[in-house]
């Protein structure tokens, strides 16, 4: 991969100046992306595009370390409440997916009652994404013939990546069904063989559900994958509070980065 450092707002208060990571690919195959995946990368779903390119970003990324996964009572309630929809689940690669107008439109609504405006996907952003090399799956969902939710992936055979979920909202109170088709996107890379489930990032107190309900939790610290998940709460608790600065600078984070006793100074 070939990074790129993009230069963030600076803060001459805290002596702070930070860069963005990026990575562009330079090989667009399963191993390439396992070693991104591996090294803490996300795809990458907004500006910049490169056609024909994945572009990748260095963030705080979840995963599960699936050889020490087993489901968790939560896991196994959704399981109870989702049942007597007998949902049907079918992972078909990109090349054979019907992408119909009531797909598009599917997705679209997801977006547009979901998410923020600033991160609205209209069809053409959508396009942009599942043309993205990366992308090499839908896991679509169906009820009594009828679909209920879609979820763009990356399937290596060592890593599953679930990218983004589209599912219908009117099962989304009585249901959590976009909590449990990713406790089935986990369950299933398990039984499949695989390594790692990505989860995507974990930022702001709404993400703690990916540390609060499944276990065998590994996030991203910068320098590598922790199972602190006492310091990914309090990491998430400041992205929504407020961050006072960048995190080396706080006792606990630059304690776990370089290695050091909470004694040390």
């Amino acid at each position: 991969m070939r990074l790129i450092y993009s230069e963030c707002r600076p803060d001459y208060a805290t002596m702070t100046f930070g860069y963005g990571v990026y990575a562009l690919a330079e090989e667009e195959n399963p191993a390439a992306w396992d070693s991104a995946f591996a090294a803490g990368y996300s795809p990458h779903t907004m500006t910049p595009w490169v056609e024909g390119k994945t572009v990748f970003r260095l963030n705080r990324s979840v995963r599960i370390a699936l050889r020490d996964w087993t489901e968790t009572s939560e896991n196994r309630r959704l399981e109870g409440k989702v049942a007597p929809l007998s949902i049907t689940a079918a992972l078909i690669p990109l090349e054979e997916f019907a992408f119909t107008e009531a797909f598009w439109r599917f997705c679209e609504h997801y977006s547009e009652q979901r998410w923020l405006t600033g991160r609205r996907f209209d069809r053409a952003h959508l396009e942009r994404l599942i043309a993205t090399p990366v992308a090499t799956h839908i896991l679509t969902y169906t009820s009594d013939g009828q679909p209920i939710g879609y979820v763009l992936s990356c399937w290596t055979g060592v890593s599953f990546y679930h990218w983004f979920s589209f599912y219908d909202l009117r099962y989304y109170d009585d249901y959590s069904l976009g909590k449990w088709c990713m406790g089935h996107c986990i369950a299933w890379a398990a039984a499949a063989g695989g390594q790692y489930a990505y989860l995507g990032t974990c930022y702001g107190e709404s993400a703690r559900y990916k540390v609060r309900d499944f276990n065998a939790v590994e996030w991203y610290t910068g320098e590598g994958w922790s199972r602190d998940r006492e310091l990914l709460r309090e990491a998430c608790r400041q992205d929504t509070e407020g961050m006072p600065t960048e995190r080396i600078k706080q006792p606990a984070m630059a304690a776990s980065l370089f290695h050091l006793s909470s004694s040390s100074s």
